[in-house]
């Protein structure tokens, strides 16, 4: 698929939720598809040098709202490309950030009880501090039964099937390798 002509579409732009959000923190899709190219280049001996300011200007603030696929008029796949680029920048060590954080804590709680432990996931993700910042809106979710504290310290039952979930999800990872 070619992505030459990439820039002069942006429809992925103008349709992104985030960059609806907020602009100053993220780069728009197609910048990333544009990396990607470089980074699966085989000729390309330097690949960090595409993962990297990708990492830094928001690879993993993308919220996965698919408009970037759905409007993009070549066809192009730009929230691939970010998923692709987040595999390589964890595989590179780049894995101090947020995000990074919050699809470890993710995948650890689908693989131990097949669902996930919503209370704890800010936690996880944020830590204590910032979690801490976020009390207010925490209670609105309790009150309106959206989160329950005592998932803290009542441990969660597995879902039934849970040997099946840690077989797929053993095997999607085979896959990726």
């Amino acid at each position: 698929m070619l992505v030459q002509n990439v820039s002069f579409a942006v429809a992925c732009a103008s349709e992104c939720n985030k960059l609806t959000a907020r602009q100053d923190d993220f780069l728009e899709p197609y910048v990333f598809t544009k990396a990607n190219r470089f980074v699966l280049d085989s000729r390309d001996d330097a690949p960090m040098a595409h993962i990297q300011p990708a990492y830094d200007n928001g690879l993993w603030k993308c919220v996965h709202c698919m408009n970037c696929i759905s409007r993009c008029p070549k066809h192009l796949k730009p929230a691939q490309d970010i998923s692709n680029m987040r595999k390589e920048a964890t595989k590179a060590g780049l894995t101090n950030n947020k995000g990074v954080r919050h699809a470890v804590a993710f995948k650890e709680d689908l693989y131990k009880t097949g669902r996930l432990k919503e209370v704890s996931m800010s936690l996880k993700s944020d830590g204590v501090v910032d979690s801490a910042k976020q009390a207010f809106y925490a209670l609105r979710l309790w009150k309106h039964s959206k989160i329950n504290p005592f998932e803290l310290v009542v441990p969660q039952k597995p879902v039934n099937g849970i040997d099946g979930v840690r077989r797929l999800m053993k095997a999607a990872e085979e896959v990726s390798k």
